[in-house]
């Protein structure tokens, strides 16, 4: 057998109406007419015998479709004209009947209920009106009894809303935007659990729909968010479907992604129940504050955690009028970091303080985080290049309830000495079975370690750093260390534990003042070589010192002075 004609599609992938993107599934029925499942283009195609072009019945661009699909492969028509479609991408089975398109098998996702389908990829009926699903994301084969095993088997209900966006509405700025937008926010009251099938359909361009669980927050957008859509095509509409149950608060926001667009929308929700909207009144508006500067080779240096490399920041002092919740994002064209910090940034201990880390969820190089501040409270924001030599311009854009206050502060570089054979101060050993041992926790015997001597020559900030072939831990000491007694004559460090089972330790030493650095493990008995540098203004000398053989030298020295 040999085919003689195309009967859909020009073997040209598209999305016009006589063309077709990765067909899938198809049923001819009595009168010769085919339905395609064009699974590519997100549509059911019907095309008359004969004719070229196809009409869009359920999907993208159809005129009476109320139910989004996403990659259908399957499709059937039944002896009553009933239209079952299989979507793959939503993970249902739609039926088109007297009361129009509704869910009627699926939409719970993996799981071993009989109500969930994960990826159904083919669908097909018997002579009793059983229908057989592969569920191939759930790795089984489904048997449906139509009618009785069903998401939504009775009448669908239809709820209406209309909205205007006028120069009027409240303002916010959405998914790190540095225009703000007009919305409206809407209380849905659910009679009914069920799913429900919403189209949004607008006059405006670019247009966004929310559904919240328990409150909308507009100064942090993402809290609370069950789902969202938008008009990706500029085509005026877009779709959501979600479960939604009777007794909770739900609350669908509308606005757009251009800043000052106006505009009239209308919200038609399908499902088993009547939805009631309101519209929330007294909503306030987003306001922002921006702040744009760059960093230079005249901008100060920093280490950042555990780096070896010194690189370029900005640290800029927050004070906000009014406490509340504000979201910070940035733009630029350098890979950086950001951090905040509460009531001051030391840059020799960047761990001190800091409330919280960069997240660059927001732009491929920026950054976007949410934080609750409080008016009483001065905070500091760092920003640092991520590499060496770094620089650039950046833009900040703050938005909370009132604006805030960024400025500029100055703090000197910190600097380390270079790892060069003329000014590195380092020093090698290892903790073998045969080092001397004591509890460094005051629980644990037998953590080896060993006491090295610092000899300083000109007083300052410095930093101590360890490698080594284990995870090792280093306490500094004033005038002596007794293993007996661990927490005597101890420092307070600015101590960082890095990956790896490296530290860095910060301290500011004096002249004329005896030091003594134990290193030990984080673990008893472990042995291993380890490896020690130290970088401040001056070199430091480290020798091997062991407390008993300094009292038998003195001993020695006094027993020679007597005779």
């Amino acid at each position: 057998m040999t085919s003689n004609r195309v009967a859909a599609g020009t073997g040209i992938r598209g999305s016009a109406s006589n063309k077709l993107n990765l067909p899938r599934g198809i049923f001819v029925d009595v009168n010769l007419d085919l339905y395609v499942a064009d699974c590519g283009n997100h549509r059911v195609q019907l095309f008359y015998p004969g004719e070229p072009n196809g009409i869009t019945v359920a999907g993208n661009d159809a005129s009476n479709s109320t139910i989004k699909l996403q990659y259908p492969t399957g499709i059937i028509l039944d002896a009553e004209k009933y239209l079952f479609i299989l979507d793959y991408g939503t993970h249902q089975i739609v039926i088109l009947d007297l009361n129009g398109f509704r869910c009627l098998v699926g939409r719970y996702g993996f799981g071993t209920q009989s109500n969930q389908l994960a990826n159904p990829f083919s669908f097909s009926f018997d002579r009793s009106g059983n229908m057989f699903v592969t569920d191939s994301g759930n790795h089984r084969i489904q048997k449906f009894q139509y009618l009785q095993e069903s998401c939504d088997n009775s009448s669908t209900v239809k709820s209406v809303y209309s909205l205007a966006l006028t120069s009027n509405s409240p303002t916010y700025f959405p998914d790190c935007s540095r225009s703000n937008s007009y919305y409206e926010a809407i209380q849905m009251n659910v009679t009914i659990t069920s799913t429900y099938n919403l189209i949004i359909s607008s006059e405006m361009k670019n247009t966004h729909g929310y559904i919240y669980t328990n409150g909308f927050n507009l100064f942090d957008w993402l809290e609370n968010r069950l789902i969202y859509n938008e008009d990706y095509h500029n085509q005026s509409q877009f779709y959501l479907t979600a479960i939604l149950e009777a007794n909770t608060k739900y609350v669908f926001v509308m606005t757009t992604s251009s800043p000052n667009v106006t505009g009239n929308a209308l919200i038609q929700v399908w499902g088993r129940g009547f939805i009631g909207f309101n519209r929330i009144l007294n909503t306030s508006s987003v306001v922002q504050t921006i702040y744009a500067s760059e960093l230079t080779t005249k901008s100060p240096v920093y280490f950042r955690r555990c780096s070896t490399a010194s690189c370029y920041y900005e640290a800029i002092q927050v004070n906000v009028i009014r406490s509340g919740l504000y979201t910070f994002f940035s733009i630029s064209d350098m890979d950086r970091y950001w951090y905040i910090y509460k009531e001051y940034f030391n840059p020799t201990n960047p761990d001190e303080n800091r409330l919280k880390l960069d997240d660059k969820s927001c732009l491929q190089k920026g950054f976007r985080f949410t934080i609750a501040l409080e008016h009483s409270i001065t905070y500091i924001l760092v920003m640092t290049a991520a590499f060496r030599n770094m620089i650039g311009a950046f833009s900040i854009f703050v938005s909370g309830p009132d604006i805030v206050d960024l400025k500029s502060i100055n703090y000197l570089p910190v600097t380390r000495i270079l790892h060069s054979s003329a000014v590195q101060s380092n020093y090698s050993s290892e903790l073998t079975t045969n080092s001397q041992t004591y509890s460094a926790d005051c629980q644990k015997p037998n953590y080896y370690y060993q006491t090295i001597r610092m000899h300083v020559v000109e007083s300052g900030y410095y930093a101590v750093s360890s490698y080594g072939s284990m995870r090792t831990f280093g306490d500094i000491y004033k005038d002596d260390f007794d293993p007996m007694n661990p927490v005597e004559n101890i420092l307070s460090l600015d101590y960082e534990s890095c990956p790896g089972g490296d530290f860095k330790i910060g301290v500011y030493l004096h002249t004329g003042t005896t030091y003594i650095l134990v290193m030990t493990t984080f673990f008893p008995n472990v042995t291993g070589n380890f490896f020690i540098m130290t970088s401040g203004p001056n070199n430091i000398t480290l020798d091997p010192y062991s407390k008993y053989f300094v009292l038998f030298v003195n001993h020695q020295q006094k027993s020679e002075t007597s005779h």
